[in-house]
């Protein structure tokens, strides 16, 4: 009916849909890239969700994205709060660097 509002959007409905979803397409289905847009979406609307970013960073991985998972170590690394958890990001992503993205000993020192 005319000016009637439209239903709130229950987003934990929402959001519990597409884990699902995601979980599925980087589980039996192997859709990496569908995985990743989903686990992306979520990260950005609450970027400290472990959640959305921990199966994020394995999905990145899978998929050999070097270049998206540097950045969002660094990204996880900034806010988390248990320092040996920080260092192993930051560790990772110097690693990664050296290794797949030819950032050499000196920028690597840096980094750590």
């Amino acid at each position: 009916m005319p000016g009637d509002a439209a239903p709130e959007p229950d987003f934990e409905l929402l959001r519990s849909l597409l884990f699902e979803v995601a979980q599925l397409a980087s589980g039996p289905l192997e859709d990496l890239h569908l995985a990743a847009s989903i686990y992306e979406l979520l990260h950005e609307r609450d970027a400290t969700d472990r959640e959305a970013w921990e199966p994020l960073l394995h999905v990145h991985r899978r998929m050999n994205d070097s270049e998206k998972l540097s950045s969002l170590l660094a990204e996880v690394a900034g806010y988390l709060d248990d320092p040996q958890e920080r260092s192993r990001m930051r560790l990772e992503r110097v690693r990664l660097g050296m290794d797949r993205l030819g950032v050499s000993d000196e920028d690597a020192a840096v980094e750590l």
